[in-house]
């Protein structure tokens, strides 16, 4: 979870940022080398907070789209006509 990059706000566009959670804007507590970044509490928290969102967000992509394929394979299974099998409920 700690990889998860909260600030980005569509999965299909990992350019779309909410910028009161980019880690790298300075108004977040940012700052370039050679100073040292530090980020405030509050900040950290709402960071750590997006983080499980995300995470919950991108499983429940994973889970969809594993529940469709294993759909697909069984409408394919069960289907004599590989069109009909493709072409889902």
């Amino acid at each position: 979870m700690n990889c998860i990059d909260p600030s980005v706000t569509d999965e299909n566009d990992p350019c779309s940022i909410e910028p009161t959670l980019d880690p790298l804007a300075s108004a977040n507590g940012f700052t370039p080398y050679p100073d040292i970044t530090r980020y405030a509490p509050p900040f950290i928290e709402r960071y750590r907070a997006a983080q499980r969102i995300r995470v919950e967000r991108i499983d429940l992509r994973a889970e969809t789209l594993i529940a469709e394929r294993m759909a697909a394979k069984l409408r394919s299974k069960a289907s004599a006509n590989r069109t009909d099998a493709l072409r889902g409920p």
